[in-house]
């Protein structure tokens, strides 16, 4: 069986992965972000800006209130990852950092892909007037209706996990999210250089939609120009127990398999488990997306070969800043889009380097649940 052992790979440097079909060259964050935002109208300086800020302690809030600020919260379970809860605390105490009184209306659907019961939650935010709402959508647009409802009734919306905004949406103030097209691109940067360019993997995805289309999109960009064959892929709706089940399937139609690339932390979870039963473990590389605590310790203990690692408290600290911009009349120093800083973690990283990366990436969040690490 094959062991996989690769090294770390970060937006700062560049990472080339030879296959028969030449080298792949990972473009420049600087320059993808400013691509990226320049073709959404996006100013790059007012990006980074911003960027820049939240890297900071939140600056004293410049308003007098006559109540606190209320705040609805709706996103897909808790239950997914854990990057909804962080994105939450994260927000919280950014807006406390700054001396903001707020109070939160907070709901959560049943389900990732329960659409209509997030459209009523929507409505009931919008019929309690709250001041702004934060939306984690179950998808984007599955949720344009819900979203216009929102502009219709005036009310601020941020949309958390996504940072594209959708066609002839010109009035969210705030889209936040680390950018699905590019996390994936880096995976497949990354499974490509572990696999030598050659060989079989499978797909595992959550529910069709945009935000898998980026992820798995992303990492198929790269596949794509190198041997590698991708023979299975299939919806396991961001469920580990279909995950485990899909990869008993898989492993049994395609015993040469060299890797999994699972577009969510739960499938990723539910591959590895199911890898391990079949004593696997060490013959195919799991990857998964997102670099949750429940991956870093897969990666630790050799049950993942890597994942996207995002700075997660970005995405909320971000919210918390443009909420506070917006009071205080400075809307216009609110980029509408804004892509949060990723790395590629893998199996080669220690305990010490993933907590490094944790200590800046839950900077807010951990006061609530710690490292994990």
């Amino acid at each position: 069986m094959k062991k996989f052992i690769v090294g770390i790979v970060t937006l700062a440097f560049f990472m080339v992965a030879l296959t028969a079909a030449g080298a792949f060259e990972l473009m420049d964050p600087d320059e993808y972000k400013a691509q990226v935002l320049a073709d959404l109208g996006v100013s790059f300086e007012l990006h980074e800006e911003i960027s820049q800020a939240i890297a900071e302690p939140a600056q004293p809030f410049a308003v007098e209130l006559d109540e606190p600020v209320v705040i609805g919260f709706a996103t897909p379970s808790f239950d997914i990852s854990d990057a909804w809860e962080r994105w939450y605390w994260s927000i919280y105490y950014r807006l406390e950092e700054a001396g903001i009184p707020f109070t939160m209306n907070i709901q959560a659907t049943s389900r990732h892909d329960a659409h209509d019961e997030q459209l009523a939650q929507v409505e009931s935010l919008i019929a309690a007037e709250v001041d702004f709402i934060i939306l984690g959508p179950t998808e984007l647009d599955a949720q344009r209706v819900a979203i216009r409802k929102v502009h219709e009734a005036g009310i601020p919306i941020m949309i958390l996990n996504f940072s594209r905004p959708f066609e002839g949406d010109e009035e969210t103030l705030l889209y936040t999210a680390f950018d699905h097209e590019y996390g994936g691109y880096l995976s497949g940067m990354h499974i490509a250089e572990t696999l030598g360019g050659e060989g079989k993997m499978a797909g595992l995805r959550m529910i069709p939609g945009t935000l898998d289309n980026q992820r798995f999109g992303g990492a198929m960009a790269v596949i794509e120009q190198t041997d590698i064959e991708v023979v299975y892929e299939t919806y396991a709706e961001a469920d580990r127990q279909m995950a485990y089940e899909a990869t008993i399937d898989i492993m049994t139609a395609h015993p040469d398999l060299e890797a999994i690339y699972a577009t969510s932390t739960a499938m990723a979870l539910g591959a590895a488990s199911a890898l391990e039963t079949l004593g696997l473990i060490d013959q195919v590389a799991v990857y998964g997306f997102g670099g949750t605590v429940d991956e870093i310790d897969a990666m630790l203990r050799g049950r993942m070969v890597g994942s996207v690692f995002r700075f997660q408290d970005d995405a909320g600290a971000v919210v918390g800043e443009a909420i506070q911009r917006y009071l205080e009349g400075r809307a216009d120093e609110v980029p509408m889009s804004f892509m949060g800083d990723m790395v590629m973690a893998d199996s080669s990283m220690t305990e010490e380097q993933f907590r490094e990366l944790a200590e800046r990436a839950h900077r807010y969040s951990q006061v609530e649940m710690g490292l994990g690490l």
